[in-house]
């Protein structure tokens, strides 16, 4: 997956800190998604090539990634496992999963309904980053009642992350029924 990646140009640092984000809040939501190990490797793959499409057209790239990813053969992954894979790409920040939508047809409901959970999770861990500039380095995630709590060390300014992460919650607490919340503290204090 990184090779294609790096075929397609994107952007190593910024797919690698996602992925490391997203394997975190997937690892602390294990008892509350029930998914396997190989669903997480499938995050992992949406998060190396989510920003491939970028190498088609910047404008409406996710659209572009979805099919990039769909139609590339990684060895050992399915047709099905490419596309759910490519699904989370497409909708990492616009739109959310429609059980109906035609991009979704070909997928079990059982795998629908994995495709939301993994764009749920995807979409915190990518607003973690929507700088590109890694501001938040490493984070804590740990689940507390009905509440998934996200913590870091930064002294950077996070305004941008913190609005694309308000934007996410919504969506991740629809599929979880667990609210996001990020606590970010300065080091310096």
């Amino acid at each position: 997956a990184r090779e294609v990646a790096a075929a397609y140009r994107c952007n190593a640092v910024h797919s690698e800190c996602i992925r490391n984000y997203a394997c975190k809040i997937f690892d602390r939501m294990k008892g509350a998604h029930g998914l396997d190990r190989r669903k997480r490797l499938l995050l992992e793959l949406a998060s190396i090539l989510h920003e491939s499409g970028y190498y088609v057209a910047a404008r409406q790239h996710h659209i572009s990634s979805f099919d990039l990813i769909k139609d590339t053969g990684i060895y050992g992954m399915t047709d099905e496992e490419m596309l759910i894979a490519a699904c989370v790409a497409r909708y990492n920040e616009f739109d959310v999963p429609d059980f109906d939508s035609p991009l979704l047809r070909d997928l079990s409901v059982k795998n629908r309904l994995v495709v939301s959970k993994l764009v749920a999770i995807f979409r915190l861990a990518n607003a973690l980053d929507k700088s590109h500039r890694q501001k938040l380095g490493e984070i804590k995630a740990r689940v507390q009642g009905n509440r998934l709590l996200i913590s870091a060390k930064s002294d950077a300014n996070l305004y941008l992350e913190k609005w694309a992460f308000e934007q996410c919650a919504p969506f991740f607490q629809e599929v979880f029924g667990y609210h996001p919340e990020l606590s970010i503290k300065s080091p310096l204090v």
